[in-house]
């Protein structure tokens, strides 16, 4: 039993061992998206990246979130329709 732990973790610690983060590019100062995409995939997803970040920034700018005062009325009040169904 205790062989077997030992070897499990040994192999354990050779697989979390070979894992890498992200490959960091000095030339264009940022981490590459894929090591084996091209520079022109990773552009891509550069620009998508831009554009989801974009439309998340007009959805916030047009609906703010709530402030917490109504996020805490917002649990009181599912507090107390809990209560009054159980």
């Amino acid at each position: 039993m205790r062989k077997s732990s030992l070897i499990f973790i040994a192999l354990l610690l050779l697989v979390l061992g070979s894992l890498k983060a992200q490959v960091y590019d000095k030339k264009r100062g940022r981490g590459q998206t894929r090591p084996a995409a091209s520079s022109e995939d990773n552009d891509y997803l550069d620009r998508q990246a831009k554009v989801f970040l974009d439309t998340v920034n007009v959805l916030l700018n047009q609906f703010p979130p709530a402030p917490f005062s109504e996020a805490r009325e917002r649990a009181d009040g599912q507090t107390a329709v809990g209560c009054y169904f159980a």
